[in-house]
């Protein structure tokens, strides 16, 4: 690919206008082969009175291409930390914040940003706004409690970032506001999802399961047979259940192990009985 040296000459970029080309540079390549790397001499509108020389690929990237003679990043670094609180733990636990909600590389972001968790727009948009809501708050509460034991938390764990839902807690507090859990109604009782898990379901991936309770339109469990998974349509056990049928329905169910099987069996004995004594 020929490329024209000179196309570039007299356009701006950002702050800066390329005057003329300044030299080429063979960079030599991994199969041995060089390419050719231009740099132009460009004029900042900063007022700077040196020429700088830029590379033409850094001039035309789509990402993060150079704009000025480094005059932006000096600015864009006065105006972030004009709050003086950068180096602080109030200002990192504002980072954190943003990070698990949209930098999908977060280590915590399976947890907060791909669940649908988002900071408000004042808080994501500028430090000052979440400083203005929440710094008073933080120092009173650190008093009591320590800064490094104080923690940003949301009152409801299912909701987002905002002054209405988030408040100041210790990590124990943390700890028992994220186990918050749904309570599901199966034969009059309530359960939580890991208790329905290991009392009902044998055949079933923790994940599939899930998938099925969150599809219910209430949180009563009326049919049992969300609890088991079939090769074949969904059978009204309770009224063909029998033990004539029995052997019929364990070739039915997917390749198990012969232990998940048994006591899959025994759970429906138990269910069917229940029933019949109620």
């Amino acid at each position: 690919m020929t490329i024209d040296v000179n196309d570039i000459i007299g356009k701006k970029f950002g702050r800066l206008t390329v005057l003329e080309l300044d030299h080429v540079y063979k960079q030599p390549r991994a199969n041995g082969k060089f390419q050719n790397q231009y740099y132009y001499k460009c004029k900042c509108d900063c007022g700077n009175e040196k020429e700088v020389v830029v590379c033409r690929a850094d001039l035309t990237r789509s990402t993060h291409p150079t704009r000025s003679c480094g005059c932006l990043v000096s600015e864009l670094g006065k105006s972030n930390t004009k709050h003086g609180m950068s180096n602080t733990r109030f200002y990192h636990i504002w980072q954190g914040m943003i990070q698990r909600c949209y930098n999908e590389n977060s280590v915590n972001y399976s947890n907060y940003g791909a669940k649908g968790v988002t900071v408000c727009e004042a808080w994501r948009k500028d430090f000052q706004n979440f400083y203005n809501d929440m710094y008073e708050s933080y120092l009173e509460y650190s008093k009591i409690h320590g800064e490094e034991n104080t923690t940003l938390d949301r009152k409801d764990p299912f909701d987002n970032y905002e002054p209405s839902n988030c408040q100041w807690m210790n990590y124990s507090g943390q700890n028992s506001n994220k186990k918050k859990t749904e309570y599901f109604t199966y034969q009059g009782q309530e359960y939580t999802k890991k208790q329905l898990y290991d009392e009902f379901s044998s055949n079933l991936s923790w994940n599939g399961f899930c998938r099925r309770l969150n599809k219910l339109e209430s949180n009563e469990i009326v049919n049992s047979e969300i609890f088991y998974h079939y090769e074949s349509p969904i059978i009204d056990l309770h009224k063909y259940f029998d033990d004539d049928y029995l052997p019929i329905y364990v070739e039915k169910l997917n390749k198990q192990k012969e232990e998940a099987r048994l006591a899959l069996v025994e759970r429906m004995r138990k269910a069917i009985e229940a029933d019949k004594n109620n």
